[in-house]
């Protein structure tokens, strides 16, 4: 695809199989005359400048400073030790487009959800990536919808200028979408839906049951959170995280589960740190976070010697 948009094709006259953002990526790679190496560098300087955003989420959402180090170091073991997708070999494993939604919920902390600058922001990644982004779009629009719904049963006003600075950028990514692509969710999601990956069993021994456990602890905690703005960020995130689940019903479940597993973590360790402080126990919890660590990396030690090599 990249090559076609650079012998000057129009978008919509070819497939894609991944999303807009990356393509023009390395459209403008080939143009610079970059060999694979110096992409690989490219693709190297966008995984750790994810970290980064990583890194700074979680010292924005934890209390026990401990658990960012644990977290950081998971993240570590699950995206670039032992994924079985590189994030530097590999451009479908890079968190461009695995881990998107990750700025936008920096964007929303930072702005609220009721923002036009959030709004923009959502609708960015859905015409950089019809897939993951109009997931991700579909959350974000439920959330203002549910927020300006209770915001009216409190007499609570939203203005007028506001809704609509809301909603145009929304409505000018899915006019984008129809207008290059005759569709506003991703043909390559409609093919591989049409092919029936998702009707495959999930193993009993799947770390996917593990996820759901997870988010229903998180879940737990939410409602025991007493601050609202921390409770609407909270549930905007366990959106995202459910849509984000939707990846692991792919081709190759526990694969997908890997590289999209940076999510599931903020959110395991966010649980974990929530219920360190209601219920006073962060060094049972610090050594449980420890010997999760252990366990996983003894599990996953033929992906990362393989990795490693």
């Amino acid at each position: 695809p990249a090559l076609k948009l650079l012998a000057g094709e129009q978008l919509g006259s070819f497939y894609l199989q991944y999303g807009l953002g990356e393509i023009v990526l390395f459209k403008y790679m080939l143009t610079l005359g970059l060999k694979l190496h110096h992409m690989q560098i490219i693709q190297a300087v966008i995984f750790a400048f994810w970290f980064l955003l990583y890194y700074f989420l979680a010292v924005k959402l934890f209390k026990e400073k401990f658990f960012v180090f644990l977290f950081l170091l998971s993240l570590v073991l699950f995206r670039f030790i032992a994924t079985p997708y590189h994030p530097i070999l590999s451009p479908q494993g890079n968190p461009m487009r695995l881990d998107l939604w990750l700025p936008l919920f920096l964007i929303a902390i930072r702005f609220k959800i009721l923002s036009p600058v959030t709004s923009l922001a959502f609708s960015t990644a859905y015409v950089l990536d019809n897939f993951f982004g109009l997931l991700y779009l579909s959350v974000y629009l439920s959330a203002v919808f549910v927020l300006a719904f209770f915001k009216k049963l409190h007499s609570q006003r939203v203005h007028i200028k506001t809704a609509i600075l809301i909603l145009v950028p929304p409505l000018a990514s899915l006019f984008f979408q129809y207008r290059y692509f005759g569709s506003l969710f991703s043909p390559s999601a409609k093919l591989v839906d049409d092919l029936d990956y998702w009707q495959m069993n999930i193993s009993p021994f799947s770390m996917f049951w593990v996820s759901l456990l997870v988010l229903g602890l998180f879940l737990y905690t939410i409602l025991k959170e007493k601050t609202e703005n921390l409770k609407e960020n909270y549930l905007l995130l366990l959106g995202l995280a459910l849509v984000e689940l939707i990846y692991f019903f792919g081709r190759s479940h526990e694969n997908n589960f890997m590289i999209t597993s940076g999510i599931l973590l903020i959110i395991l360790f966010l649980t974990l740190d929530k219920l360190a402080k209601l219920y006073n126990s962060k060094k049972v919890l610090f050594l449980f976070s420890g010997v999760f660590i252990l366990i996983t990396s003894l599990l996953l030690s033929v992906p990362i010697f393989e990795n490693l090599n």
